[in-house]
């Protein structure tokens, strides 16, 4: 069953919602719900659950035992740190909130292997990063515009890892340009940008073949972006955004020539139907 009361003026969550056993989609968005989230709602089997856009301040307990599979709070008020989550979760939104404090070390006990959106953006999160995000199989990692300050030199996923969307835009990171992000080689998007990175230009990410997207806009990337003893390119390559750093030289004529995807015009369908959209 499935019951969508999003857009309306409710103030909190229905009580008799509480007797709705064979409830599998519940959707009270963009309403003006206020205070906590009671811990029943977590007693549904295999909830689609969306309270996004909406007051809620703080979670009555954590839900270890839910099996709650889509959970969308966006834009709330949320605080405290990060709530545990469910184990069967396949997608999860805590972007927009006021969530604070240290990611623990320990997150990909969070979250299972099928897990493949996690969006933590825009919050008040602090972390030095750990290895042990190695035991997430994520596709979208979105921690953008947080007050994350620490070199991420450790940050590391298994190279069988599918992350294809990796978003840390929008922090305070600083250290050089980690290394293991070489090995990511199913990343379609990645942003760096509005950081305080220094180092030379990550000539390593021409490895990975399958880049759409790539912003490392607002840093402090040095030299010259020709990448020496490598016949290497982006043939998938449709944004490159090296604005407001400290490059300098040319652009290397042979990138220009094999930046595809770049060239394709309004009315190539072709071209069209082969650029990659993003949806945050």
């Amino acid at each position: 069953m499935t019951l969508h009361l999003a857009s309306n003026k409710l103030r909190e969550i229905p009580g008799f919602l509480i007797n709705q056993s064979e409830l599998s989609e519940l959707d009270l968005s963009e309403n003006h719900i206020q205070g906590e989230i009671p811990n029943w709602i977590w007693s549904f089997r295999y909830l689609s659950l969306n309270l996004s856009c909406n007051s809620l301040v703080t979670l009555e307990a954590h839900f270890t035992t839910s099996n709650v599979i889509i959970l969308d709070l966006h834009s709330n008020q949320l605080q405290g740190e990060i709530p545990y989550t469910s184990p069967n979760a396949i997608y999860l939104d805590y972007s927009s909130n006021h969530f604070c404090c240290s990611i623990p070390a320990d997150i990909g006990d969070f979250f299972n292997l099928d897990t493949s959106f996690l969006s933590l953006s825009n919050n008040n999160l602090r972390a030095s990063f750990q290895h042990q995000y190695a035991r997430e199989g994520l596709g979208v990692l979105n921690l953008r515009r947080n007050n994350l300050t620490r070199t991420i030199s450790n940050f590391e996923f298994l190279e069988s890892c599918g992350l294809h969307t990796l978003d840390l835009g929008e922090n305070r990171i600083k250290g050089q340009f980690p290394k293991s992000l070489a090995n990511y080689r199913s990343l379609q998007f990645l942003n760096l940008g509005n950081n305080q990175m220094k180092d030379a230009f990550p000539c390593l990410l021409l490895n990975i073949s399958t880049l759409h997207v790539l912003l490392l806009r607002s840093n402090k990337f040095y030299g010259c972006i020709a990448c020496p003893k490598t016949n290497g390119t982006w043939p998938m390559l449709q944004i490159i955004d090296l604005a407001d750093n400290n490059l300098s030289g040319e652009i290397p004529r042979r990138s220009l020539a094999t930046w595809l995807p770049m060239r394709a015009n309004e009315d190539d369908s072709l071209g069209k139907a082969k650029h990659l959209k993003f949806f945050f």
